[in-house]
C-alpha cells in the first residue's frame, strides 16, 4: 500500500498525539504522588523550598477580595463549574466552562502566618452554590452574563438548554489546606505553585 504525503501528516500527527497524551498522564500521576505524599507541616517548621501541606483559618487577603461570580460573596477564591446536559442515546453532562480564581491571602494556624499565593492553583473544594436552568427554567442575568463571558448562551434552538452550575468559595475565616512548595520571599515565606507543582487547595484540614 502506497502511503500518499497527506497520509505521513496524518500519522505524524496521530503519532505526536500520543505521545502528548502519554506525556500528560504521566506528568499528572506524579504531581497526584507527590502531593498525595507530602508531609503534613506545622506553618512555623516550614523551610525554604520544601513540599508540604498545612492547614489553617484564612485569616485576611493580601489585596482586594474578589467576588465569586454566581453568588457575589467576597472570597480570596473561587472555582466554577458550568454544565451542559447532551441527550444522546445515553444522556451525559458535558463540561462547558471551568474557571478558577483567586488573589493572595494569608493562612493562619497555632504556630504562625504564611502567605499563600493560588495562581495556577488546583482545587478540592465541596460545591457550596449548586443551581439549573432548562426548558422551564430560565437561567437568571447573573448566570446568562456568566455564560456570555465564556461566549456561550443558556438558549438553544427550540428551548433553553439544561445546564447546571456550581460554585465553591473560600472566604476570610475559612478553614482550609493547601498543597504547595514554600518560598522565602525576603523575610517571610509563600506557599505557591511551580512550573511542575501546582498549588492545591482543599476544604479538609486533614487528609483520612
Amino acid at each position: 500500500m502506497t502511503i500518499t504525503p497527506a497520509g505521513y501528516v496524518v500519522i505524524a500527527v496521530a503519532a505526536l498525539a500520543i505521545v502528548l497524551a502519554i506525556a500528560w498522564f504521566v506528568g499528572e500521576r506524579r504531581i497526584k504522588r507527590t502531593i498525595a505524599s507530602a508531609p503534613h507541616r506545622a506553618i512555623a517548621a516550614l523551610s525554604d523550598g520544601a513540599v508540604a501541606r498545612v492547614a489553617g483559618k484564612v485569616v485576611l487577603a493580601s489585596a482586594e477580595t474578589i467576588r465569586a461570580p454566581l453568588s457575589g460573596r467576597a472570597c480570596v477564591f473561587y472555582e466554577i463549574r458550568v454544565q451542559e446536559w447532551m441527550q444522546q442515546t445515553h444522556g451525559y453532562w458535558r463540561e462547558t466552562v471551568h474557571e478558577l480564581r483567586g488573589v493572595p491571602f494569608t493562612l493562619e494556624d497555632d504556630s504562625g502566618r504564611v502567605q499563600i499565593d493560588p495562581a495556577g492553583a488546583r482545587a478540592e473544594l465541596e460545591t457550596d452554590k449548586s443551581t439549573r436552568s432548562g426548558p422551564m427554567d430560565d437561567a437568571t442575568p447573573v448566570e446568562e452574563a456568566f455564560l456570555e463571558r465564556h461566549h456561550l448562551s443558556s438558549k438553544g434552538f427550540f428551548a433553553n438548554k439544561q445546564i447546571r452550575y456550581r460554585e465553591c468559595a473560600v472566604e476570610v475565616g475559612d478553614t482550609i489546606a493547601v498543597t504547595g512548595t514554600a518560598a522565602r520571599e525576603g523575610d517571610a515565606l509563600c506557599i505557591a505553585g511551580t512550573q511542575s507543582l501546582p498549588l492545591l487547595i482543599e476544604d479538609e484540614p486533614i487528609r483520612a
